[in-house]
């Protein structure tokens, strides 16, 4: 009897393991997670265009296109115990060329954010449960006073950024691709007379980020009438779309 009994205790215990790690993935996908999934193997390509302004070089404005690859080629544990996912990025000017390895990132989930290393700077791409409207700082782990340097000028790229999320399951089409359940972020919204800071991403549940939009420019022209695109100086506007994923 007394060993009968043990065996159903021991059922038991391993059932309600099995339940609790069942409602903590389903709290996991409903808080949002899947807007961002990280496993090895995975990968997105883009189409991005971006038009990069220099008030002294010998092209005023120069436009670029190229496809970026970004795959998840190696995972380990951080010191902290995280799970950190490496991600190499490609480039190359079209398909008929070969992908040429351009830098190495890393994402990885930590106290309900999503964060991303970038030459060394550690954005919160995504806060969790996502909600509509809520906000927060994703450059809050650097000095957002840093200087970035873009054809040869320098700008203050990062500073008094605030993200919102924007909207939740919204439909969106995207080349050949319409992905059902789409959220977006609004990046950075901030414009005064010589400085002008606009940025969105989009997130495809299951897919991760499918659109990325960013207006970074300056100017010492003080005409409010002009477009950003007219009167700015020094800075960039980069598109980038997505074109394919597994």
């Amino acid at each position: 009897m007394r060993l009968c009994l043990f065996f159903i205790l021991l059922l038991f215990l391993f059932s309600s393991c099995n339940d609790q790690e069942q409602v903590l993935d389903n709290f996991k996908l409903d808080a949002g997670y899947a807007y961002f999934p990280l496993k090895l193997g995975q990968f997105v390509v883009y189409q991005v265009d971006s038009i990069i302004f220099d008030p002294v070089g010998k092209k005023k404005i120069d436009t670029i296109s190229l496809q970026v690859r970004e795959e998840i080629v190696d995972t380990y544990k951080s010191l902290d115990e995280q799970d950190v996912f490496v991600i190499e990025r490609y480039e190359r000017k079209d398909a008929s060329e070969n992908w040429k390895i351009k830098n190495v990132s890393s994402k990885y989930f930590k106290n309900n954010t999503l964060i991303s290393v970038e030459n060394n700077l550690r954005f919160i791409k995504l806060v969790f449960p996502v909600v509509e409207k809520k906000t927060w700082n994703p450059n809050r782990n650097f000095d957002d006073n840093i200087s970035v340097t873009i054809a040869g000028e320098t700008l203050k790229m990062f500073k008094d950024w605030i993200s919102v999320i924007e909207k939740i399951e919204e439909e969106v089409t995207l080349n050949r691709f319409t992905f059902k359940d789409v959220l977006t972020v609004l990046l950075v919204n901030n414009e005064n007379l010589i400085e002008y800071r606009y940025g969105i991403e989009q997130y495809a549940r299951n897919v991760g980020l499918v659109y990325k939009e960013l207006w970074i420019l300056d100017t010492q022209k003080i005409d409010p009438t002009l477009p950003w695109e007219q009167k700015a100086e020094k800075g960039f506007i980069l598109k980038q779309k997505i074109i394919a994923h597994n």
